[in-house]
């Protein structure tokens, strides 16, 4: 029985790391969907099975961005974290939800 392909989400995924990860995901039978706060370029043959535009640091955004995901790829398997934001810098544990 063939088992269904494992869903990706990788955000930060325009940029350098974060296109290298999608395109190892992908080649390695995920399907991806690429989220980044700059727009999806239509173009790039190796970019994601999905690629979505919105701002990690809006959890509304968020948190819509994963539900198209599910709905159009299926429930996501693995999440990697690679969209770039400076700010201060805490230890994880004394961050604050709205500054996270």
């Amino acid at each position: 029985m063939n088992r269904p392909r494992s869903v990706a989400l990788v955000t930060g995924s325009r940029g350098g790391i974060g296109r290298a990860i999608v395109r190892r995901l992908a080649d390695d039978g995920f399907a991806v969907a690429g989220l980044d706060i700059a727009p999806p370029d239509e173009g790039d043959a190796a970019g994601p099975s999905l690629a979505l535009q919105g701002d990690v640091a809006d959890p509304e955004a968020t948190g819509r961005l994963v539900d198209e995901t599910e709905a159009r790829l299926g429930p996501i398997d693995v999440l990697v974290n690679c969209a770039g934001v400076g700010g201060p810098f805490h230890r994880i544990d004394e961050v604050a939800p709205a500054e996270w």
